[in-house]
């Protein structure tokens, strides 16, 4: 209500609302300081396009560590990156679209990982973890052979520093609110995903099936991932 109060302009937009967990209100707190058609236009637009710019430099530069050498195909990953990038919009602040962001960060993520880079891995998997869990898979990675204390006490870190910042500006009944009324809504499907579509189409949701499916899938990765050091 407080919310709403001060951006009544909220009221006009049915989707605009806070569905996240609450310590990244403690992150998209610079967005606050210019006004709702300020942050909503300008600001977070050039954020986007900023974050798709990197996230197109870091794939290249991903290429480039695997093969080992400069290529033209570190060239071919770009344009295709960027091909893909035509076919959508760099999103404004009310569509509610982060994935240009999320995509940046996933890229830098991956390339610090193969990097070694512990702090920058866990720093970037934040906002990821926050935004959509992409990051939760990659957790069992971190003890897989060789454990990435770095990126451990990084996680352990922010983690700590948000959840206290958030407890102590808002209190705990934030924390009773997301997972006794925001959560439970989380398992009904929504979005442009195909998941989405299919349940809205079709009303399906096989709940089971998405799992068992992530869980084969996750399984693969960390085998592969293993049997790499063991090689």
């Amino acid at each position: 209500p407080e919310l709403v109060k001060r951006s009544p302009e909220l009221n006009e937009v049915v989707f605009c609302r806070y569905l996240y967990p609450p310590p990244l209100a403690i992150l998209l707190v610079p967005l606050a300081w210019f006004d709702l058609q300020t942050a909503a236009y300008k600001v977070w637009p050039i954020f986007c396009s900023v974050a798709l710019f990197g996230a197109v430099v870091y794939s290249g530069r991903i290429y480039r560590l695997l093969r080992g050498e400069i290529s033209y195909g570190e060239g071919v990953v770009m344009l295709l990156f960027l091909a893909f990038i035509f076919r959508g919009r760099t999103t404004d602040l009310v569509s509610g679209n982060v994935s240009p962001v999320l995509g940046f960060l996933i890229a830098f993520a991956v390339y610090s990982w193969l990097k070694g880079r512990g702090v920058a891995v866990g720093t970037a998997m934040i906002p990821l973890l926050l935004f959509k869990a992409l990051t939760l898979t990659w957790c069992p990675l971190l003890f897989l052979r060789d454990i990435r204390w770095r990126t451990i006490a990084t996680l352990a870190f922010w983690t700590i520093l948000l959840n206290g910042l958030t407890w102590w500006l808002a209190g705990p009944e934030i924390y009773r609110h997301f997972f006794d009324e925001i959560v439970p809504k989380m398992a009904i499907p929504a979005g442009e995903g195909i998941v989405a579509k299919v349940f809205k189409y079709f009303g399906i949701y096989p709940a089971w099936v998405y799992t068992m499916l992530k869980g084969v899938g996750c399984a693969a990765i960390y085998w592969g991932y293993w049997r790499r050091f063991n090689e």
